[in-house]
Parts: C-alpha cells; structure tokens; sequence
C-alpha cells in the first residue's frame, strides 16, 4: 500500500475528510491577487489529523516571479522543513500569452529564489 496525498484549493471544502490522508499541498495563493479563503482551516485540519503539510503558489508568468514569491510567503508563515512548491502548468488564460520559453525562465527563477529565501525548505514543482 502506497501513501496517499491530496491537493487542497478553495474549491476543497475548509474542513477536509483527511481519513487515509498522509500529506496534503495546499493551494494559498496564485498570482498578486487571490488568496485561498479555506487554507487556514485546510491547514488547522491537517495539523490536527497529524497530517503533513505543504504549500504552494500558482502563478500568474506575465509577473515577476520574486513579487509573486513575496506575494505567497506574505500569507503563509512556513515553518522550516514544510514543503513548498510552485503549480507550474501555464495552460490556463492567465498564461496563455506567456511564451514557453518565458514559461521556463520563470519557474527557474521562482524555484531558485524561493530556495534562497527558504533554505531549510523543500521547494519543489
């Protein structure tokens, strides 16, 4: 038997079933404007079902990617060892009109930044 995880968004209700529930990722933020209106209590549920929790950010490309960053951590106080990850898919219309090649550039320079600003943290996509 594997370990099984969920992704939690605003479209998962604030108090999540976490039966079988090892690790979740929540969704806080995307792009410089939306915040998730469930992630406090998805996360308070999660910590008191003991289950993992990480974060992560869905972008908006045409931004700069370190306003983006200070936009995520301005709304998630990350504890050291949380993981945080960047939803990097770009087929949405918010990215359409977001070259591939600007595409990569971005989540390279989102990922390395993040790390930078968060060295004791997993980062990942």
């Amino acid at each position: 038997m594997g370990i099984y995880g969920q992704d939690w968004s605003g479209y998962t209700n604030a108090k999540p079933n976490t039966h079988g529930v090892s690790f979740t990722f929540i969704k806080v933020t995307e792009g410089l404007s939306y915040v998730n209106p469930n992630w406090v209590s998805q996360r308070e549920t999660a910590e008191n079902a003991g289950i993992l929790v990480g974060f992560y950010h869905y972008p908006h490309m045409h931004n700069n990617a370190d306003t983006e960053i200070n936009y995520f951590l301005s709304k998630v106080p990350v504890k050291a060892g949380q993981p945080v990850v960047l939803d990097w898919e770009g087929y949405d219309a918010n990215n359409k009109d977001v070259s591939d090649a600007d595409k990569r550039a971005y989540k390279d320079k989102f990922l390395k930044d993040l790390k930078a600003k968060l060295p004791h943290n997993p980062v990942g996509l």
